[in-house]
């Protein structure tokens, strides 16, 4: 097992580590974190933790000088019931303030937004379009909640659908941040 487990980055989680932490089950420890922040990561393992049997244990530590709302930087380990598990390190960086407003910029349609605010609306529908050569193929294109969509989190889908009946459709989700543009 790997003894240095944390690997530090910024507003992405980009290691982890061999085999299962050596954690006692029914460690459920979230320290120097905000509330809302360890809701938020707790709320991802037990996601994470469906597909593995539940969660047995997991330890989450703030690893920076200050871990606030907006940002900082932890170490996180999880023991899954189908003993696996993982250890690594993880940062975040939440802009303030509200999502962004509709603004709908260059794009060849309006998009339609089904139960998806209008600020994240308009961001998913820049990202659906935006490997698209010719935007004048583009028919339509439709940005829908899969899932509870609010101003702070939710999953959807955008499709874009093309003159020639073709359709593109690219997956997305949001949790308090704006969600980086699909390259």
């Amino acid at each position: 097992m790997l003894r240095s487990a944390a690997i530090l980055a910024s507003a992405a989680l980009l290691a982890a580590c061999a085999g299962a932490p050596n954690l006692p089950p029914g460690t459920r420890a979230c320290v120097g974190f905000p509330a809302d922040v360890c809701a938020r990561r707790v709320a991802e393992l037990e996601r994470e933790g469906a597909t593995h049997g539940g969660v047995v244990a997991y330890r989450i530590a703030c690893s920076s000088a200050s871990c606030t709302a907006e940002q900082g930087q932890g170490t996180e380990a999880v023991v899954f019931a189908d003993r696996t598990g993982r250890e690594l390190g993880f940062g975040y960086a939440v802009p303030v303030g509200p999502p962004p407003e509709a603004t709908f910029g260059p794009l060849p349609v309006t998009p339609v937004c089904l139960g998806v605010p209008a600020g994240w609306c308009a961001e998913h529908a820049r990202a659906g379009v935006e490997m698209i050569a010719d935007w004048s193929a583009i028919a339509t294109v439709t940005v829908r909640c899969t899932r509870s969509c609010s101003a702070t989190a939710g999953d959807g889908e955008t499709r874009v659908l093309l003159l020639d009946g073709t359709e593109q459709t690219q997956g997305w989700s949001y949790n308090g941040e704006v969600p980086p543009v699909a390259p």
